[in-house]
């Protein structure tokens, strides 16, 4: 169901048009088992310093799962291969964006920990990638990379390429968020003033890459120019629509957040500078 260069092949899109994907099946499925049978009673009894997940910590997690299922199962999937670059968008909003920050925020410190004690030399090759200069060029570089006409049209042919796109899209916002949400600088978070200029950095690629598609004058992916067009939308203000949705939509985000880290730094500061009665 690619988009070809000389002919077009596409089913009807609709709300019903849910895949079925094995190994995204698996891997959600999978995930979601390992996290409740990590975090059950009976096997977190197991761990010193253990303690009960708060349901809103699972919510979060398996919320991040939702994020990915809906990303790659949902009527997103085709709608973003076959029809709307701004589907696209939504699509990777949703595996770089979404998913991977809930993900970690719902894994409890003490399951970080007993991770990297039984995974040593994994953890230690995560804690290099992880490092925050490294993080944030894995993260951003491979954003912007994968947004190159040649290598997105490739995508849009090829499904192979179209696979490597979401696998390198996700592992490397994993790596990315990592310096912001692990649980404390010992397992490699940043302090919380660079981690508000880790941020604002961040706004940077999505802001180029959506004002590059906003403003161009002509269809820069132009596999989409072959696609069925739906709701009267021409692929060259669809175009515009997913170039909006990475330029103010994703640097909106990340401009939010990197205030309201900054903010809460200085309200930390001036709490602890304030003369005690």
């Amino acid at each position: 169901m690619r988009l070809q260069a000389s002919t077009i092949d596409i089913e009807p899109i609709a709300l019903t048009s849910w895949q079925f994907d094995i190994p995204v099946i698996v891997g959600i499925v999978g995930s979601a088992a390992i996290y409740v049978w990590l975090t059950s009673d009976s096997e977190r009894a197991r761990y010193r310093d253990s303690a009960p997940v708060p349901g809103g910590k699972k919510a979060l997690f398996f919320g991040g799962l939702l994020a990915f299922a809906i990303a790659l199962l949902s009527p997103i999937e085709p709608l973003s291969d076959d029809y709307l670059l701004s589907g696209h968008m939504v699509q990777h909003i949703l595996l770089t964006i979404v998913g991977p920050p809930l993900v970690l925020l719902g894994i409890p410190a003490w399951l970080y920990r007993v991770i990297a004690q039984a995974v040593g030399p994994v953890w230690a090759a995560w804690r290099f990638l992880t490092r925050p200069l490294l993080a944030f060029v894995l993260f951003n570089l491979t954003f912007a990379l994968v947004h190159f006409p040649a290598f997105y049209n490739l995508a849009l042919q090829n499904q192979n390429v179209h696979i490597l796109e979401h696998v390198l899209l996700w592992s490397t916002a994993f790596i990315g968020w990592w310096p912001i949400l692990a649980p404390d600088e010992e397992l490699g978070a940043l302090p919380r003033p660079l981690k508000g200029l880790y941020l604002l950095g961040s706004t940077i690629p999505g802001q180029v890459v959506g004002a590059l598609l906003t403003f161009a004058g002509n269809v820069i992916y132009t596999e989409y120019e072959r696609a069925p067009r739906l709701w009267g939308i021409s692929p060259l203000v669809d175009q515009q629509i997913g170039g909006l949705l990475m330029w103010v939509l994703v640097g909106a985000f990340f401009l939010a957040a990197a205030l309201a880290t900054l903010a809460r730094w200085a309200a930390a500061q001036a709490a602890a500078d304030r003369p005690r009665p």
